[in-house]
């Protein structure tokens, strides 16, 4: 059977196991879910709501980094194999999710922009009609989460800073950030960090370049993560 992936249209972490699993060779299928829909259906495939999933014959394996580990076991990874490396993706998948908060702690403000930013590309008036109806209903509540999660609300954004920083830093010597050679932290640092470049390649690189709110959100970025557009050469 073939590999079945569980994505979401528009995620750095969905992006990170497609290109770990374009990168390494495997062979698979792709569903998309729309954000929401897609509740019922993952939490009977694997107990909980996070995509990615990824189905293999009778197992299930959740999140990105769970599937990075599947592949190193049972396939040639795209990538050199290091402990080092695993450990840099852990603090990185951690600052993915605070990239993903500062990303839409902006967007929520308008709700249009989060719709088409959730749909990255789905065509259609139903879809167009769903996704904004639901940010509608939703955005508040959203809004909400997030100031309890950041009370002050800078710091989604100061800390993916930080962490670019840190990245760069550490790729100055090599051009990886581990050794001298392309590992899982390579991958995992420019799959979660896209959304500040959208290079070409990337989910919804046109949505960041002609979508008012996300363009205007991006210009905060301007001279950060120039290092992408090179891995998504490679992507």
């Amino acid at each position: 059977m073939t590999p079945v992936l569980h994505v979401f249209p528009f995620s750095n972490f969905c992006e990170k196991a497609q290109w770990a699993l374009d990168c390494s060779g495997v062979e698979y299928e792709t569903r998309v879910h729309w954000p929401g829909l897609h509740a019922k259906k993952i939490m009977t495939l694997s107990g909980q709501t996070s995509v990615p999933v990824l189905e293999v014959d009778s197992r299930i394996i959740a999140g990105s980094a769970a599937i990075l580990d599947w592949i190193e076991a049972d396939h040639a990874p795209g990538w050199t194999v290091s402990d080092e490396a695993r450990a840099w993706e852990d603090r990185l998948d951690e600052v993915g999710g605070v990239l993903r908060a500062a990303l839409f702690t902006d967007l929520l403000r308008d709700p249009p922009s989060m719709a088409r930013l959730l749909l990255a590309g789905a065509r259609g008036p139903k879809a167009w009609l769903y996704a904004n109806a639901v940010m509608r209903m939703a955005a508040p509540k959203f809004r909400k989460m997030l100031a309890a999660a950041y009370p002050d609300p800078s710091a989604p954004e100061r800390i993916s800073k930080e962490m670019l920083a840190e990245i760069e830093a550490s790729m100055a010597e090599t051009g990886h950030i581990v050794g001298d050679s392309f590992t899982r932290a390579d991958l995992t640092a420019a799959a979660l960090f896209f959304p500040v470049v959208f290079p070409d390649g990337s989910p919804a690189a046109a949505l960041g370049r002609f979508d008012p709110a996300y363009a205007s959100w991006r210009k905060r970025w301007v001279g950060l993560g120039n290092w992408l557009g090179e891995a998504y050469r490679r992507r």
